[in-house]
């Protein structure tokens, strides 16, 4: 057996990784920086009178070949918004991970779903 990497092996990562306290890993370049100022400069952040959100689902529905892309704020969001579009609704029973972020429940409760652990064991 190899020598683990925290007693001097090879590491199975050979990059650094960003974390909260060390961005030196993140690669965002010119084009990004540009990109964001774009929109600041723009004062429109949201979707109401902005275009890059429009633009983005656009991109996306092109680019997945489907007729609809919906950008959301976050996980907890996307997981609400595909409970609506599958129209679960109140009493329905969704399985969900034994161990998961509460945003995973949040969404089927959302919905006034019943939230169901689905368990391995």
């Amino acid at each position: 057996m190899e020598q683990l990497a925290i007693n001097g092996g090879n590491k199975s990562i050979g990059y650094k990784i960003p974390s909260w306290g060390d961005i030196s890993g993140r690669n965002i370049g010119e084009e990004e920086k540009a990109a964001v100022l774009e929109v600041l400069d723009s004062g429109h952040l949201g979707m109401v009178n902005g275009k890059k959100v429009a633009e983005l689902q656009r991109k996306w529905a092109e680019k997945f070949g489907v007729s609809t892309a919906v950008a959301v704020n976050s996980g907890t969001s996307a997981l609400h918004s595909a409970l609506v579009f599958a129209n679960i609704g109140a009493g329905d029973e969704v399985l969900v991970p034994c161990a998961t972020d509460m945003g995973t429940v949040i969404a089927v409760l959302l919905q006034n779903a019943v939230p169901v652990s689905m368990s391995i064991f």
